[in-house]
């Protein structure tokens, strides 16, 4: 069944349909937690469902939603595409937080990019190090190594900058779509577990703290 937002991009740029991955985990571990932004509309309480459950990890629990966190992103992002352009956002930034994109890999230094390179960049790198099996095992019989923690960090900050570039940069896309409600649902929810698990700093929230006030009760 196709997500709010992946119903949203239907009919837009075709060029959405390369970007789409749509990560699928099959594992047992990874099957644990599937919540849909859907669902998440239909009363169920963010705090509640945020919480590591007594009988799992809790990389476990970071691991599953790393997968789902990012198959949303990935979602909302196909909502903004066609009018996040390099003309329109030459550097990826959200006020006047400008963001440097360095993996090592690609880009040993940190780069300028256009947004949507960034983007882009960030979710193929998030897509592999999630295919990575020394730092996402696929099942039980492999143990997460001693700095999962210190990865899906890195993974969540990096997500984050993603919201901060569409709410500040392309919230008018979002109101067009009539998206709003269900981007902020996603948002809070997201806030909510990278603040129960002490994933981002404070510094990391700045660019959004109205936001944070309004829906997130910060």
């Amino acid at each position: 069944m196709e997500s709010f937002f992946e119903k949203l991009r239907i009919g837009n740029d075709p060029k959405t349909a390369l970007r789409r991955k749509n990560f699928k985990v099959a594992s047992a571990r990874f099957s644990l937690h599937q919540n849909t932004l859907d669902s998440l509309m239909d009363g169920i309480d963010l705090e509640t469902i945020i919480k590591c459950p007594v009988n799992e990890s809790i990389e476990d629990w970071l691991a599953s939603h790393v997968v789902e966190f990012y198959n949303k992103m990935e979602a909302l992002y196909l909502v903004i595409i066609s009018v996040c352009t390099p003309e329109t956002c030459p550097v990826m930034c959200g006020g006047a937080f400008t963001y440097l994109w360095q993996d090592n890999k690609n880009y040993k230094k940190a780069t300028r990019l256009p947004a949507t390179q960034y983007i882009e960049t960030l979710l193929d790198w998030v897509h592999d190090q999630i295919h990575d099996e020394n730092l996402f095992p696929p099942n039980t019989s492999k143990s997460f190594p001693p700095n999962f923690k210190k990865v899906v960090t890195k993974i969540f900050v990096r997500l984050y900058r993603v919201f901060v570039h569409i709410y500040l940069n392309h919230f008018d896309r979002l109101k067009d779509l009539d998206a709003v409600e269900k981007a902020n649902v996603f948002y809070k929810h997201f806030y909510l577990f990278v603040k129960e698990f002490g994933l981002l700093e404070a510094k990391d929230f700045e660019p959004l703290q109205q936001l944070n006030a309004k829906i997130c009760d910060e």
